[in-house]
């Protein structure tokens, strides 16, 4: 699956998640920006930082996230969507512990068992 085959709620949920992990370490490195703006050229989306402010907005709590993320079901766009935030995480050359929590809990949400 590509970027461009999500649908619409799902690339909402997307960018909320990419929102979230891109702040999840209180710092966004030039190489998750380089990662984000790949994202959003494959979405297209000319303002990403307009856009996934937005998202975030949209989306307050971890809570709130983790419900969003819920409700996308396809397999194939789950694990595009996990490529897409474990490539961000690695942006910038290393998975922060904050990254990685909110990683862990999505994984959980995505568990086979809440298919």
């Amino acid at each position: 699956m590509e970027v461009r085959e999500l649908e619409r709620p799902e690339w909402e949920v997307l960018l909320a998640l990419l929102a979230h992990l891109a702040e999840a370490d209180s710092r966004i490195d030039a190489a998750e920006v380089l990662e984000l703006h790949g994202i959003a050229d494959e979405l297209g989306i000319e303002d990403v930082m307009s856009q996934l402010m937005r998202a975030r907005g949209a989306v307050v709590t971890r809570g709130d996230l983790m419900a969003a993320a819920a409700t996308v079901t396809r397999p194939e766009a789950r694990q595009l969507m996990r490529t897409l935030l474990m490539d961000l995480a690695q942006a910038d050359g290393e998975r922060s512990g904050e990254e990685r929590a909110l990683l862990d809990e999505l994984a959980a949400v995505w568990a086979p068992a809440h298919d």
